[in-house]
């Protein structure tokens, strides 16, 4: 299964925010091996990513990796849904403590390159 950046991210931003981005990514890989996939949408969530394509990684109880793929494709985890999240207000609080992140090479993280692991999962399963 592929892992884009962004379910990363959401994985640590909304379970282990003290892990960098490489232990995140490490420990998804290694819980992915004991993931369970369904193809039903978790009673908790308000996943935008309901359709024929997605299906759902039960990482444990609450949280779940959402998976597009089609027929052609592999599976690519696109994001990280967590039972209970921190809301919009909560998260805005949250962002506003955190210390800014370092701009790199001269560019913000906006206008840097993308990591090889982000990439438009849609675009990648139309095509």
């Amino acid at each position: 299964m592929i892992l884009t950046a962004h379910a990363i991210e959401r994985y640590r931003d909304r379970v282990k925010p003290d892990l960098t981005f490489e232990e995140a990514n490490a420990e998804l890989r290694r819980l992915l091996r004991h993931a369970t996939i369904s193809s039903q949408r978790p009673s908790w969530s308000n996943d935008e990513y309901e359709r024929a394509y997605a299906t759902y990684a039960v990482l444990s109880d609450g949280i779940v990796l959402v998976v597009l793929s089609d027929q052609y494709a592999a599976g690519v985890a696109v994001t990280c849904l967590t039972r209970g999240g921190v809301g919009d207000e909560a998260r805005a609080k949250r962002n506003r403590r955190r210390p800014r992140r370092a701009v790199f090479g001269g560019r913000s993280r906006k206008d840097r390159r993308p990591r090889p692991a982000e990439f438009d999962a849609e675009r990648e399963l139309r095509s």
